[in-house]
């Protein structure tokens, strides 16, 4: 074959492509940074197993993983105490920078590690051992529940809304007794509401309960409009301690004052100040969302004496009445 006369040829094969016929190689674009990654010593335990397990490594890692249980146990500590385990840790921290630091000598670094063994055991044992102490008096001495003020406040458009619900709630006690009892009259069967009124902490154990102005329906007999109880007093007070209803009813009036029983601790003056004919009492509690009492909602009645059991049927028919004038009450 005769060989070519062309320049770019090459001799005894095809021809060549001049330079400016290649396309041009394409440019490599320099690899994008993650910048989400986490340098190589702030990886996990789990992204670690390939790194050398250093005696600083095996220090770090000691140090990480106690310092957030020690802050935790030791937050009800002695002062003494924390002096104790903080210098230990401060000893711990000197000892790893001891191993940070060249010579790295087998030697040395033994000995560093062995002194950081013992701080942490001796700093484990303060840590675990306040920990118990807290662990038990918290069992002994549960974490008490947030208490709301029991003082209410109401409007009064809150009064009006409020007074239509024990309206009903009357409407309903006297309708299903009517039924046991032809006789029984409108007037007989009543409805009042125990606010709290505190004069100092507003705590309930210094509160007097009393009937707020205007909440009340046939409450005919002037002084129990003013007549107060303590908390644990009555029935009413009974349930704004126990937060749960009670059916009380009135025995003879030779065994305790007024006819109540002894449990209830009424006075001798209060016993005048209740109406002489007044013969049983549904008392519900007004709560909080927090579980704390507001208040009683009392439906009672005069004159006659309705059959226990009934009285039971009667305050289950009640106690959407009471969750009603609560919800009013907290708006």
């Amino acid at each position: 074959m005769a060989k070519s006369d062309d320049p770019h040829t090459p001799e005894g094969g095809a021809a060549k492509k001049p330079d400016h016929l290649h396309p041009p190689p394409p440019e490599k674009t320099p690899a994008k940074k993650d910048l989400t990654a986490r340098p190589a010593k702030g990886k996990s335990l789990a992204n670690r197993e390939d790194e050398p397990k250093t005696a600083e490594n095996v220090g770090n890692e000691a140090l990480k993983q106690n310092a957030l249980v020690a802050a935790l146990a030791m937050a009800g500590a002695d002062a003494w105490q924390k002096i104790v385990v903080y210098c230990l840790y401060g000893i711990i921290a000197l000892v790893t920078v001891g191993l940070a630091i060249p010579p790295y000598e087998e030697s040395k670094e033994l000995i560093l590690i062995l002194a950081a063994t013992a701080c942490l055991t001796v700093a484990a044992g303060f840590i675990l051992s306040n920990y118990q102490a807290l662990s038990k008096k918290a069992e002994r001495e549960p974490r008490p529940a947030e208490v709301r003020s029991p003082v209410v406040k109401l409007s009064g458009a809150d009064v009006q809304a409020i007074r239509e619900v024990m309206k009903a709630a009357q409407e309903i006690a006297f309708n299903f007794l009517k039924e046991k009892i032809p006789q029984l009259d409108d007037k007989q069967v009543r409805a009042n509401i125990f606010l709290p009124e505190c004069q100092d902490s507003g705590k309930a154990a210094t509160c007097i309960l009393k009937i707020r102005e205007g909440l009340h329906f046939n409450m005919d007999y002037p002084p129990e409009l003013n007549m107060t109880f303590k908390p644990s007093q009555g029935a009413t007070g009974m349930v704004f301690s126990s937060k749960q209803a009670r059916v009380a009813k009135r025995i003879s009036a030779d065994s305790a004052p007024g006819g109540w029983e002894s449990i209830y601790k009424i006075t001798e003056e209060q016993a005048k100040e209740i109406h002489r004919d007044l013969k049983w009492i549904i008392s519900m509690p007004l709560k909080w969302d927090s579980g704390e009492c507001m208040g009683v909602l009392n439906i009672d009645g005069l004159v006659y004496e309705p059959n226990i059991d009934d009285l039971y049927t009667l305050a289950a028919k009640l106690s959407r009445s009471a969750l009603i004038i609560a919800g009013l009450m907290k708006e």
